[in-house]
């Protein structure tokens, strides 16, 4: 399978969440740029040197990203309570002619970020530099997910015409496409373990959305579960949490249902998150990031607004209201920088949040 989060098949969580230090983290950064520069370097054409120039300097970290690599322990002094968005950073540029689907940072660092939308266009956008598009890709039909691979210069992005692509980010072009889906998919999470993968979907029968989430084996992809959720409302997406044995799901039904990250992956009925309305529309929520592990959720909401959530308390923390203009689809918290989040929404338009005293 094809994620930006390659995942090692260990069947325990203690040995894939190893701590790996910024500093590391930002020297092995430095590595795959070089190994991209090696792979572009093999042809002395003009026009390939240029391009590995592009190419280098889009996925080079910016300053302030650099500046929190560099800055190892940082985070420790900062209050938690100013971990949590509060005012808008950047507006980007409308170039989204329809809604925005999904959002997706570039790997672990950051460096841009990338948004599906109906408009049948992915975009990348250079975030911490020009604020501004600086790429296109395109599909017949309205995109609605995206994923980044392991080395950051491919994305893959699905659609409503029911096709898979795998395009460069430096010029657009697709570099393999697949046109062998079929049926309605909302979101597919793999298993931390790495040997199976959950999905979601609209399949609701009678009173109750059999086969709503589904665990399925990789090797063989054949289903191990369809009983996991046996209310009446489908769900528009699945997130695991990052540092718990629990992953979640965004239910029709306007809350955030919790289930075991273990078999027989049971539903908590005790606990939820709600305060936002689905009514409807592909809402996906998100765990924050290091260095937060996971203490908050975010949910976009079909009023616009952006709701966080303790993941201890279940409460709502913040609410940003009218963050968009009709429903904000999806919310996507940085993978480094803390209290920074992207949303998007119906409008077109795609915001970056962040705290009252970071600055870009």
């Amino acid at each position: 399978m094809y994620n930006n989060n390659q995942r090692p098949r260990e069947n325990t969580f203690k040995e894939i969440k190893g701590y790996v230090s910024k500093r590391a983290r930002l020297q092995l950064d430095n590595n795959n740029l070089e190994k991209i520069q090696t792979e572009n370097g093999n042809t002395t054409s003009e026009t390939s040197h240029e391009s590995q120039l592009s190419i280098t300097k889009l996925l080079s970290l910016p300053n302030r990203i650099r500046s929190a690599l560099e800055n190892d322990h940082a985070h420790i002094n900062v209050e938690r309570s100013s971990t949590i968005p509060r005012r808008k950073i950047i507006s980007f540029p409308k170039e989204h002619t329809k809604g925005v689907n999904s959002l997706s940072w570039c790997g672990s660092f950051g460096q841009v970020l990338a948004s599906a939308s109906m408009d049948c266009t992915v975009r990348i956008w250079d975030v911490f530099r020009t604020k501004k598009c600086v790429r296109i890709i395109k599909h017949d039909g309205a995109v609605k997910d995206i994923r980044w691979n392991i080395n950051f210069n491919n994305i893959l992005s699905g659609g409503y015409d029911k096709t898979a692509k795998i395009s460069d980010i430096e010029t657009g072009i697709t570099i393999q496409e697949s046109r062998k889906f079929f049926g309605s998919v909302n979101d597919i999470e793999f298993f931390p373990s790495g040997d199976n993968v959950l999905t979601c979907s609209d399949y609701v029968v009678r009173n109750a959305s059999d086969k709503n989430i589904m665990v399925w084996e990789i090797d063989s992809m054949t289903a191990i579960s369809n009983q996991i959720y046996q209310e009446a409302f489908s769900c528009t997406a699945l997130r695991f949490h990052p540092f718990r044995k629990h992953f979640v799901a965004q239910s029709n039904g306007n809350y955030v249902a919790i289930f075991g990250g273990e078999k027989p992956w049971k539903l908590d009925k005790r606990k939820r998150f709600e305060g936002h309305l689905v009514n409807g529309h592909p809402i996906r929520c998100n765990f924050s990031a290091e260095p937060e592990q996971g203490r908050f959720l975010a949910s976009g909401d079909a009023n616009g607004g952006i709701f966080f959530y303790e993941w201890s308390s279940s409460k709502v923390v913040k609410v940003i209201e009218g963050a968009h203009q009709g429903a904000c689809i999806d919310v996507c918290w940085h993978p480094l920088l803390n209290g920074i989040i992207a949303s998007c929404g119906w409008d077109g338009k795609v915001a970056l949040w962040g705290t009252n005293t970071f600055t870009l």
